[in-house]
């Protein structure tokens, strides 16, 4: 169960939560927002954008195990922090396979030349 904040707003019982998927989207909608951990936004996007290409078919459409941003942000929020940064240095990893090195990568070219 959330841990979840008892409030009366706009005439109702309200409850606020602040778990993983709510920062993410508070991120967004806020421009920023400060926290411990690394922008949970772009942590559950890369977690989520690296997932795709062993769910979705040979023509791009989600399957049956297609995650949703949302099921990603409430798996990642089930894990310690321990498990949250081994999960960014295996981004990061996987995110180097498919990037060249900067002295690889091709230069734009100068307009001006």
């Amino acid at each position: 169960m959330r841990q979840a904040i008892e409030i009366q707003f706009g005439g109702k019982t309200r409850h606020l939560v602040y778990d993983y998927n709510a920062i993410a989207e508070l991120q967004d909608v806020a421009g920023t927002y400060h926290s411990n951990m690394a922008h949970m936004k772009a942590v559950r996007a890369m977690l989520w954008a690296g997932l795709l290409a062993e769910t979705l078919d040979s023509r791009g459409r989600e399957t049956e195990n297609t995650l949703s941003l949302i099921e990603v942000g409430e798996i990642l929020a089930k894990c310690s922090k321990a498990e949250r940064n081994k999960l960014m240095e295996s981004i990061q990893e996987a995110r180097g396979i498919a990037e060249p090195p900067d002295e690889e990568r091709p230069t734009p070219a100068n307009p001006n030349s």
